[in-house]
């Protein structure tokens, strides 16, 4: 399956994602910077990014503005997006998942300062991190794992 521009994009705040309300991460998540997506039928969520504004509670040495962080509470990819193989990994979530990004690590706050300068996750929050990491989330300062905006 490869993804095409026709996938349906919102965030949490304009269309409430009935399927996560009652998950854990939820109520921490900011709905407005949180996004998912789902097929172009919009009968199957196919990816989701649950973020928080928020900082690690560790020193980061390399970060700047420690202030400016994004927490990845929670990250999902429907199966039919995952590889099968190393290459197929471009091809099926990439596009989607840059999309994704590209909208919030565009965002601004109130007086255009973009709101973050890194996301970051603890390793203890994901059963598996491997799909994250290989996104571009490769720093890590004790078991938080981030990468800088750039």
């Amino acid at each position: 399956m490869t993804m095409k521009p026709e996938n349906s994009i919102a965030s949490f705040e304009n269309q409430t994602p009935k399927e996560l309300v009652n998950g854990s991460f939820y109520s921490m998540a900011k709905e407005s910077l949180s996004i998912q997506c789902w097929n172009k039928e919009g009968n199957r969520m196919v990816m989701y990014i649950a973020l928080a504004k928020e900082s690690p509670s560790i020193h980061i040495p390399q970060l700047e503005h420690k202030e400016k962080g994004g927490r990845v509470l929670m990250f999902y990819a429907h199966p039919d997006l995952l590889p099968t193989s190393e290459n197929d990994y471009t091809d099926r979530l990439l596009p989607l998942l840059n999309d994704v990004m590209s909208r919030i690590t565009n965002g601004c706050d109130e007086k255009g300062e973009r709101l973050f300068d890194y996301f970051w996750f603890d390793v203890n929050d994901f059963s598996s991190v491997e799909i994250i990491r290989r996104v571009g989330f490769t720093k890590a300062c004790d078991k938080i794992v981030y990468k800088t905006i750039r």
